[in-house]
């Protein structure tokens, strides 16, 4: 499954405003560098955050989707193998109501055939065996 994950940039917390700028006229450059660091430093953190979110969220529907999918093949599987059983079943049931003589007869022609395939096959020398 491919990921729909798309990081979050938050740009636009991170201009200041008129006000913003002009307190910072009025500051001290020690001041206005702590001010900035601790800004930063909150955005920094709102946005592992929201990443971090958009990274857990992916994850968990890609393994909901994982799931459905091989749930959705199993049952298949399950289906395909049940008709197999009942098509094997009915055989089976057919073989036995036909009695020991068609069981006979499926022998001997099973029998004819292995000889005529063995008949196209040339027997194997000895002496050609490594």
């Amino acid at each position: 499954m491919r990921s729909r994950l798309f990081y979050t940039e938050l740009w636009g917390l991170t201009g200041r405003g008129f006000l913003g700028w002009l307190a910072d006229l009025l500051r001290t450059r020690a001041s206005v560098r702590r001010s900035v660091e601790r800004e930063v430093g909150e955005y920094l953190d709102r946005i592992v955050k929201a990443n971090a979110s958009r990274i857990q969220s992916d994850f968990k529907e890609r393994v909901r989707e994982s799931r459905w999918r091989m749930q959705a093949e199993i049952n298949s599987l399950l289906k395909n193998i049940s008709a197999s059983a009942e098509r094997a079943l009915m055989r089976a049931r057919e073989r036995r109501a036909a009695g020991p003589k068609r069981s006979i007869l499926n022998s001997r022609a099973i029998q004819l055939l292995l000889r005529e395939t063995e008949a196209l096959v040339p027997p194997l020398r000895k002496e050609s065996i490594p």
